[in-house]
């Protein structure tokens, strides 16, 4: 690859979007820090408080029903009505983490149109760097063979 040739001249630019890259990597672990601290903290509260009302709330029904002959049918709506939760509970925990934003987005998102401009550089720098002829020249150095080399235009 004939682009190496310019990586002297692209070093200072490259070194400095490595910097930016750091920097975004930073902000984005710092984001999905915080997040995570929040979604953490707001899962442990909502699991105890949802431990603690479905104890209250099947005790109750057991209670409710306890000398009945409705108990065990008491027992089997709860054991059904959990499990169809459950279902539901699972099936957006997976539709909520599939939106989630991946980790380091941004960087992969700069990075992206940093190498589109990258490569059209290195293009560019390969054809400044080829001789003429290599270009596309004609035998007389001018980028149309039919053209005198001495300027002069042929009648």
């Amino acid at each position: 690859m004939s682009g190496w040739w310019s990586l002297p001249k692209a070093a200072p630019i490259l070194v400095r979007h490595l910097s930016a890259y750091a920097e975004l990597a930073e902000q984005d672990l710092a984001v999905a820090q915080s997040q995570f601290a929040r979604r953490l903290v707001a899962l442990g509260v909502v699991f105890a408080a949802a431990v603690f009302t479905i104890a209250m709330v099947c005790l109750a029904v057991v209670a409710a029903t306890w000398n009945t002959p409705n108990r065990m049918l008491a027992v089997y709506i709860l054991l059904g009505f959990f499990a169809v939760t459950l279902g539901i509970a699972l099936s957006q925990l997976t539709a909520v983490s599939a939106r989630a934003d991946a980790l380091f987005s941004s960087v992969r998102r700069e990075w992206a149109l940093d190498r589109v401009l990258l490569d059209r550089m290195l293009a560019q720098t390969d054809d400044d760097e080829r001789p003429a002829a290599a270009r596309g020249a004609g035998a007389n150095g001018h980028a149309n063979a039919d053209e005198p080399a001495n300027g002069e235009r042929r009648g």
